[in-house]
């Protein structure tokens, strides 16, 4: 085990089971990736769905190319997981 770093991809589930009721909740956020200084954001800022703004500022076309993958691949699939929601129906 280590702690959290930079660019790391990480996934939070939450459930929990009480009076019969079963809940579940996840979340995947990139480690980082949050802008860090909140005071500069501009109408160049980016957003991610939740509204939360993203980095645009990086060290290295490499860091910032990995940055730019990881969050294509936590969007793909929460479009994937909504994608197989849409589908399910009861039976």
């Amino acid at each position: 085990k280590r702690p959290l770093r930079e660019g790391d991809v990480a996934s939070f589930d939450i459930s929990c089971y009480l009076n019969g009721v079963h809940g579940d909740n996840c979340g995947t956020v990139l480690v980082g990736d949050k802008k860090r200084n909140e005071d500069s954001m501009t109408s160049t800022t980016t957003y991610d769905w939740r509204g939360t703004p993203q980095r645009t500022d990086f060290e290295s076309q490499q860091q910032k190319e990995y940055f730019l993958l990881a969050r294509r691949l936590i969007e793909t699939t929460r479009e994937c997981l909504y994608a197989g929601i849409r589908v399910c129906k009861p039976g």
